[in-house]
């Protein structure tokens, strides 16, 4: 009887075991409860199994709803906004009891999580130094005292000029805070991080349009060296009659040069010494030509096109226009031939730019310039800001969710005395940015 009993319980056992387990969650990215994510962010979710690719592309849901893709790989099914989640935003994140494993076992019952995106921030400069505003949620001082030209990276690390010693602070989490002298005779413009291990601005002297200027983080003693192989200001090898004309239309229509930044951080679009705009590597050498365009706006964060502006030289109103640049080096005009656009800045999404623009009237430092935003691939325009008589807008930056362009609004005819507003990319009102500030960066 004892050993029947005991058989018996050791097969119970054997079947128990053996029963199919139901499949399960193993860990999800953004986490339960999460805060502060990244608009940027992915949602990852780990099986306990590798899915059925066919049951798992339609398992995920999001509140509120986000164009997205699904990907499944193995154990894990991924969700990739198009675009990227709205700052400070809950979103509610359901995995459906639809998904399988490939043995056609499935979730015990539906997952449910929420997380929420970080408030959309920016680091500002106003006349008590450098702070961060986070949207709705109040000021923070980072620097005390005047600061000149600045920039955040990516990972929120800060750079900016100390005009007092003259110098580069950089501040990066877990590292020391660097220092690096700048010439006294030079003027830092357009500061810029490419990547997290390099700095490059435009430095000018007197009254020129400047050249570019890198600093290398990861070099054994950090310096501020020229970049590229010429400037603005080089001379020309030959008689380029196009080249001479539209290096002069600088000093009169933008009155500074540009330069533009890879996504991936590891080449730059700036002038050589024909003039012609050069992709060029961090160490100086050279990728391709461009093109003699008047200036550069932005690359596309997808690494297809770039923006452009060009300008007939002929061309008595100086109307300037903007190009889509693409990978084949064609260059497609995305402004109307009447009005004067300039400034175009690529969204993140890459699906839309925005642009200074006017009427063609009167001199170009006089128009009464207001951002509109151009659909990339129809070429559909909408006005986005109207300006003040006797003011002009300039200058758009995109926040990272894409939901917000801050602007610089200043008098027509006195640039240097403008202030940052913000203005919503879905459409309503601008509003001064407050503490009152004459630039900013969005904050990663």
């Amino acid at each position: 009887m004892v050993v029947i009993l005991a058989l018996g319980l050791a097969i119970a056992a054997v079947i128990v075991l053996a029963a199919p387990r139901p499949l399960a969650v193993v860990d999800v990215s953004p986490a339960a409860g999460a805060t502060d994510v990244a608009p940027a962010a992915q949602i990852v979710v780990t099986f306990s199994r590798p899915l059925d690719e066919a049951t798992a592309a339609a398992a995920i849901t999001i509140a509120p709803s986000v164009a997205g893709f699904t990907s499944v790989a193995g154990r894990r099914l991924a969700f990739t906004p198009r675009a990227r989640f709205s700052a400070g935003t809950t979103y509610v994140v359901t995995v459906g009891g639809g998904v399988r494993d490939r043995g056609g076992r499935a979730l015990a019952r539906p997952l449910v999580i929420t997380f929420r995106t970080r408030a959309a921030a920016l680091v500002a400069r106003t006349r008590s130094g450098l702070v961060r505003i986070t949207l709705g949620a109040g000021v923070v001082p980072l620097v005390e005292g005047q600061v000149g030209a600045f920039a955040v990276s990516g990972a929120g690390a800060l750079a900016y000029v100390d005009p007092r010693p003259r110098q580069l602070v950089v501040q990066r989490a877990r590292k020391p805070v660097l220092r690096v002298a700048v010439p006294s005779d030079l003027d830092v413009r357009d500061l810029e991080w490419a990547g997290e291990d390099a700095l490059l601005f435009l430095g000018a002297r007197l009254d020129d349009a400047g050249r570019p200027f890198i600093v290398k983080l990861d070099a054994p003693a950090p310096a501020v060296a020229p970049f590229g192989d010429g400037s603005a200001g080089a001379r020309l090898t030959g008689p380029l009659v196009i080249e001479i004309l539209k290096s002069s239309l600088v000093d009169v229509v933008y009155r500074r040069d540009s330069y533009a930044i890879t996504p991936d951080g590891r080449n730059v679009i700036v002038r050589d010494r024909n003039w012609d705009l050069a992709l060029v590597d961090l160490d100086g050498g050279r990728r391709g030509t461009i093109g003699p365009f008047l200036a550069v706006g932005n690359a596309s964060p997808r690494g297809d096109g770039l923006a452009v502006v060009d300008v007939d030289p002929g061309d008595p109103a100086l109307r300037r226009r903007v190009f889509r640049y693409g990978r084949d080096g064609a260059a497609r005009p995305l402004s109307p031939p009447e009005a004067d656009t300039h400034s175009p800045r690529f969204a993140h999404t890459g699906e839309l730019i925005a642009v200074a623009t006017a009427p063609a009237v009167g001199r170009p430092a006089d128009r009464p310039f207001a951002l509109a935003l151009i659909d990339v691939e129809s070429g559909a325009r909408r006005p986005l800001t109207s300006p003040p008589p006797g003011a002009a807008d300039d200058e758009p930056r995109w926040s990272t969710d894409d939901g917000w362009i801050a602007f610089r609004r200043s008098a027509i005819g006195n640039p240097s005395a403008g202030r940052v507003w913000m203005v919503p990319v879905a459409g309503g009102e601008a509003r001064a940015v407050e503490p009152e500030a004459d630039a900013v960066r969005w904050v990663p």
